[in-house]
């Protein structure tokens, strides 16, 4: 019984070395998140354990590994997320850092229609976070009582306290007093003569 639980013991640490040592190489640009698991998880030989709720419209604008360790590349690609991994009897395990239990999603506008790029964040953990698309659509799954932040440049923050409604609908104002304190200044170079 001691030896095949000894025996068990070593495959499963042979399991988790090997996979920490694989090699990845990807070249991706705007790409779900859940591909480049797959790709990992493909080019590696381990399994992989989700939620696809938490991976859903997670994307990564651009991925460039060579020769990297799985954990280097979960490490980076995970990194400002509210994700985290580990490789656990050859299987990598993603999980949420701080539970969500809501997803939230609606249009973000101005008096002109939808606007594209509005960060809309979890004020008490920003690494919650998405961005609207083109149509001013976005979806987030947030933790129960908190509340979110939309940010634009140009306009006012807004801030909302999530309750039982998961379709928030925000329409943002411009904020002129912000856009008269912007200065632009632009320095030159020129070559030193010796």
């Amino acid at each position: 019984m001691k030896l095949t639980l000894l025996l068990l013991t070593c495959i499963s640490l042979g399991a988790y070395a090997t996979g920490k040592a694989q090699n990845i190489n990807l070249n991706l640009n705007n790409t779900s998140l859940e591909h480049i698991l797959e790709e990992v998880s493909k080019q590696s030989k381990l399994r992989l354990f989700y939620d696809q709720q938490i991976l859903k419209n997670l994307k990564i604008r651009q991925i460039n590994f060579e020769n990297a360790s799985v954990s280097t590349v979960l490490s980076k690609t995970l990194k400002g997320k509210n994700l985290t991994f580990k490789i656990i009897d050859g299987t990598i395990v993603i999980t949420e850092k701080k539970q969500t239990n809501y997803e939230i999603k609606g249009l973000v506008s101005d008096i002109n229609g939808p606007l594209q790029g509005v960060t809309v964040s979890v004020t008490q953990t920003p690494s919650i976070h998405t961005i609207t698309d083109q149509n001013g659509q976005y979806s987030l799954r947030v933790p129960e009582n908190s509340t979110v932040t939309f940010r634009y440049m140009g306009y006012t923050d807004q801030e909302f306290q999530i309750d039982q409604n998961r379709t928030l609908n925000v329409t943002l104002v411009s904020s002129s007093s912000e856009l008269e304190e912007i200065v632009v200044v632009g320095y030159g170079t020129r070559k030193k003569l010796i």
